[in-house]
């Protein structure tokens, strides 16, 4: 299970957490992209009421997030890597951001571009990232974005050879598709 950040205030805040840790990667890997990263963040920052909608934070957390995957070494693996937990929380954090979306659309399409995140390549961290898909499956309690959400967790399942380990939900499937199906309305 992934950790959460709580939001807090001003320097404390879990998205100021959040982009500290992330600015932190970039650097180790790139550190005129810190740079800008940095202006960029800061500029969003300025904007950002922490009563309102998070979703310039939810984009820049994304744009940013395509090589955080590859920081994970292969070697150690699993759970018990302190890099595959710091990334596993910092998703977490990212999909806390979905919460303070005020429009429906909008939501689909923070969705959309999580899911296209976490299932682009099978071939790294494939584990970490199924886990992701679920998470971000878990994160809704209302049925908007969920059927969307698991037909890309059985297609990224499927595409990282992890088939097995979504293979006990599908025995609510039928309930599931009810529960989409009336929400649909």
């Amino acid at each position: 299970m992934a950790v959460y950040i709580n939001k807090g205030e001003q320097e404390e805040n879990a998205f100021m957490q959040g982009y500290e840790w992330l600015a932190a990667i970039v650097e180790s890997q790139d550190r005129e992209k810190a740079v800008e990263l940095r202006e960029k963040f800061s500029k969003i920052w300025s904007g950002y009421d922490e009563e309102g909608d998070a979703s310039e934070i939810f984009n820049f957390f994304i744009d940013n997030s395509e090589d955080l995957f590859a920081c994970i070494s292969e070697n150690t693996g699993g759970r018990e890597n302190n890099r595959s937990l710091e990334v596993e929380s910092f998703f977490a954090l990212v999909m806390s951001t979905l919460s303070t979306f005020e429009e429906a659309e909008a939501i689909q399409n923070a969705v959309r571009r999580l899911c296209d995140l976490l299932g682009s390549r099978a071939d790294q961290q494939p584990e970490l990232r199924l886990r992701l898909l679920m998470q971000l499956y878990n994160t809704f309690t209302e049925q908007m974005p969920r059927f969307h959400i698991f037909q890309n967790v059985l297609q990224y399942a499927a595409k990282a050879n992890l088939f097995d380990q979504v293979l006990p939900y599908l025995k609510y499937l039928d309930a599931w598709m009810v529960d989409w199906k009336n929400n649909e309305d």
